[in-house]
């Protein structure tokens, strides 16, 4: 059964958050919420198939038992007879939220809060780390031992590895370009010789796909532009493989 746009009723779309937008799991369908909109303008799939999905571009969350309730009713709204509703509703609790998909993405379970205790030793320190982790692919930015922030990390081919070990901060270059390659490295952070923390357009574009010169490349530019702000040189920095 397809319910349009224009069938859209206000339980359901109670039951979305509407700070969120993107795609709703709904037994199985898809629901599309266009980017910027606030009322939905896509379809709902009941049991169906998925439409107007775009790879890479959905987000979509689990319903709380709260938001079922309003599902349940409004899915009888539309013309599904109570049972029927309650179980499509409750089919919607069952499978895991569609993540925000980027480029190259490698496939990962929900995040869990990362404590000092999921990372390595040499990460247990007084003061600013970074904290680099080649077994998860992922940058921790701690202060006085707790975990600020998370990012994204890509390092180096296989032949010109990120180098492992505890370094400092050396040098930061805000506008970096590689003199050897050419390259834009913005936000630059050297910590091993050439080797740098660094915001890349590749890795945002490419993901996974691709690796560096050696650097720790981070395709959150936002995020590494605050990050530059906050790191001095002297600063630690560990990268790490169990």
């Amino acid at each position: 059964m397809l319910v349009g746009a224009d069938e859209l009723t206000p339980e359901l779309d109670a039951a979305w958050d509407g700070r969120d937008r993107g795609s709703l799991v709904i037994g199985g369908g898809i629901f599309d919420r266009r980017q910027g909109s606030q009322k939905s303008k896509g379809i709902t799939t009941i049991g169906g198939t998925m439409k107007e999905a775009r790879p890479g571009r959905l987000t979509g969350r689990l319903l709380s038992v709260a938001a079922t309730t309003a599902l349940t009713g409004a899915l009888a709204f539309a013309g599904t007879t109570s049972a029927e509703a309650t179980s499509m509703s409750a089919q919607s609790l069952a499978p895991t939220a569609v993540a925000a998909v980027q480029p190259g993405a490698r496939a990962a379970a929900a995040p869990a809060e990362v404590t000092l205790d999921d990372l390595d030793a040499s990460c247990d320190a007084k003061g600013r780390v970074l904290c680099i982790s080649k077994n998860t692919d992922k940058l921790h930015y701690l202060k006085d031992r707790e975990v600020v922030k998370t990012m994204d990390a890509r390092f180096g081919c296989a032949s010109m590895k990120t180098r492992q070990g505890t370094f400092k901060i050396t040098r930061k270059s805000r506008h970096h370009v590689s003199s050897i390659y050419g390259s834009k490295m913005p936000y630059a952070m050297f910590f091993s010789g050439g080797q740098a923390v660094h915001y890349s357009a590749d890795f945002a574009a490419r993901g996974y796909r691709g690796c560096s010169h050696g650097c720790v490349n981070i395709r959150d530019r936002e995020g590494i532009a605050w990050l530059f702000d906050q790191m001095k040189v002297g600063d630690r920095v560990v990268v790490y493989k169990h």
